[in-house]
């Protein structure tokens, strides 16, 4: 439905104005496609692996769910926790301390770094724990190998320090503690990256990545599932964290045990001593009984090896999976492909401050408007003839009832047509109005006095040999040899080719003395001009026509066009003027 109200923006117009510039949708899905498939193509491939951990719980364990079951140097750890268990931050912080996997190796590939596996890669990087202790922000080691020797750079934030190696098959120490070594001769040409990360953020990492599960409600098995790039060295990772958590677990467990057993031993003897002062003899003797039982107890737990945990489904990969799946790959190729261009031909409809549709026009003109034409649709210039009822036809036979109702006097008879723009439509205006104008059997001339653009021949299919500018020019011209006939009642005056001094030429005092020739031969005369912005043209030529029509063209015309339009009329500049609005849709 169409906005009646709203003067800058319409549905209807940015409709047909994004349709119009379907093509530009068409290409901007086909590079969004494009460009989806090569990011796709170049994202690592992700692997789910999983594992499933069965916690030992008898009847007097320490690892009975809700109680303490690991006691680290900086926190303790509690069973009923999700992610209490084998994937707690120190469990997973000592295995990598353990498995060192705080560097990330890399190999160049054409133009890409490609990840490799730290048991596989070309290049092998150790460093000692209190380099890492005190490593804060990540540590890249560039390795370029060339034909004079190995370039090592080490860049540490904005700061780096290059090195000349002649070889790194013996292993090789930099100042800062960094050994590089090769597992096999290196190519010339190569190039590796190994960024050391400190140990805080490759433990957050994991962490985070981690999800668990107790499945079927149960306390005693956990089952821990993760997204990663690097499938193997992951499953090291979870086999290193299980051992590090049972020999922690273990350890804690025989400690506790140690000290009850310490305990025990510590109130026998109290026990002992106080037999020989009780009177209830038997009471002691329970007592003691059942702290023997306590203690056998608590030696069986120191003395038991058994490992607290164990793998009911050890770290297995499952699927094979891409971080960006094919169903999110087209959703974001249509999102993308159709609202980049919609939102900036949104943002230019917006802010273009073009007129759209002759509700906008009608409603900021200050002049009347006397017209409304469609677009036509067809390559032809003249659209009005006899017998012809086309509705871009009807609403110029309506233009020229209110062009005659709009002359002021009966011996008005010039109308000249104008525009603010190029390619307003103001030719097929005027030599359509004068096709009408002739159809009620009025002798009409169409005179081209667009001295810059001339185009009226064209329109009738004439020459253009001889015209307005050559009477203007030579006084031995005469006007009947310059008038061309075109049918009964219509007839034009071409510019010439005269095309010099034009500002000279309208100003010349034989342009006054053509039109009184003319308006005496003629009923109608309509004038062609050029366009009044920015020209002065149409406002020289004013002064022998007794009505003006400014043509205004959909999606072309502007708001300072219309103000333009508005300005010349509130200070008289033009006789009598008119608006029509051009190319509606």
């Amino acid at each position: 439905m169409e906005n009646y109200n709203n003067d800058s923006f319409d549905l209807n117009s940015l409709w047909r104005y994004l349709v119009r510039n379907w093509y530009w949708f068409l290409i901007s899905l086909v590079l969004v496609a494009c460009l989806g498939i090569c990011y796709r193509a170049t994202l690592p491939t992700k692997y789910i692996v999983e594992m499933a951990v069965q916690f030992q719980t008898p009847e007097e364990s320490v690892l009975v769910p809700g109680t303490r079951v690991l006691q680290t140097a900086n926190n303790v750890i509690e069973v009923g926790d999700e992610k209490s268990h084998i994937i707690s931050r120190d469990v997973i912080e000592q295995a990598v301390k353990e498995l060192k996997l705080n560097a990330v190796y890399k190999k160049k590939q054409h133009l890409r770094w490609v990840e490799q596996g730290r048991s596989w890669s070309d290049l092998t990087v150790t460093y000692p724990d209190k380099f890492i202790s005190n490593l804060y922000e990540p540590l890249k080691v560039k390795v370029h190998v060339g034909e004079k020797g190995v370039t090592v750079k080490i860049k540490k934030r904005y700061k780096s320090v290059s090195y000349k190696v002649n070889s790194l098959a013996e292993p090789w120490t930099s100042p800062e503690g960094i050994t590089l070594g090769a597992r096999k001769e290196l190519k010339v040409g190569s190039s590796y990256l190994v960024t050391i990360l400190p140990t805080s953020d490759v433990v957050s990492s994991y962490y985070a990545s981690i999800k668990t599960n107790y499945p079927h409600r149960s306390k005693t098995v956990l089952e821990v599932t993760l997204n990663t790039t690097n499938c193997y060295q992951m499953m090291e990772l979870m086999n290193k964290e299980l051992e590090v958590y049972n020999r922690i677990a273990l350890a804690n467990r025989q400690a506790d045990a140690e000290q009850a057993l310490v305990a025990i031993d510590e109130r026998l003897a109290e026990l002992g001593n106080q037999k020989s002062k009780a009177q209830n003899k038997e009471m002691i003797d329970q007592l003691t009984l059942l702290m023997l039982q306590r203690r056998e107890d608590k030696a069986i737990i120191a003395r038991n090896t058994q490992e607290p945990a164990s793998f009911v489904a050890k770290p297995r990969i499952t699927s094979e999976t891409i971080s960006l799946s094919w169903s999110k790959l087209v959703f974001l190729v249509l999102f993308l492909g159709l609202g980049i261009p919609a939102g900036v031909f949104l943002f230019i409809f917006i802010t273009s401050g073009k007129i759209y549709n002759h509700y906008q026009f009608a409603k900021r003109v200050q002049v009347p408007l006397i017209g409304q034409i469609p677009y036509s649709g067809s390559h032809q210039h003249i659209v009005v003839s006899d017998g012809v009822f086309t509705p871009a036809s009807e609403q110029l036979r309506v233009l020229r009832m209110n062009v005659l109702q709009h002359f002021e006097t009966a011996k008005d008879k010039v109308v000249m047509v104008t525009s603010c723009g190029q390619g307003d439509g103001k030719s097929f205006v005027a030599s359509n109005l004068a096709m009408s104008l002739s159809l009620l059997n009025k002798r009409v001339l169409l005179v081209d006095l667009n001295l810059r653009h001339p185009s009226v021949h064209e329109c009738f299919g004439k020459p253009n040999n001889q015209g307005v500018t050559d009477y203007l020019a030579d006084t031995s011209f005469a006007i009947e040899s310059l008038v061309l006939s075109c049918t009964k009642t219509l007839d034009i005056l071409p510019t010439g080719m005269q095309l010099v001094r034009i500002g000279e030429l309208l100003l010349s005092e034989r342009l006054e003395q053509l039109f009184a020739i003319l308006r005496k031969q003629y009923d109608f005369i309509v004038v062609d001009t050029a366009r009044a912005r920015n020209l002065s043209d149409a406002f020289v030529a004013n002064r022998v026509c007794d009505e003006t029509i400014f043509v205004a063209y959909a999606e072309q015309t502007t708001e300072e066009d219309v103000d333009f339009i508005n300005q010349t009329a509130a200070q008289h500049q033009m006789t009598n003027i008119v608006a029509v609005f051009n190319g509606i849709q």
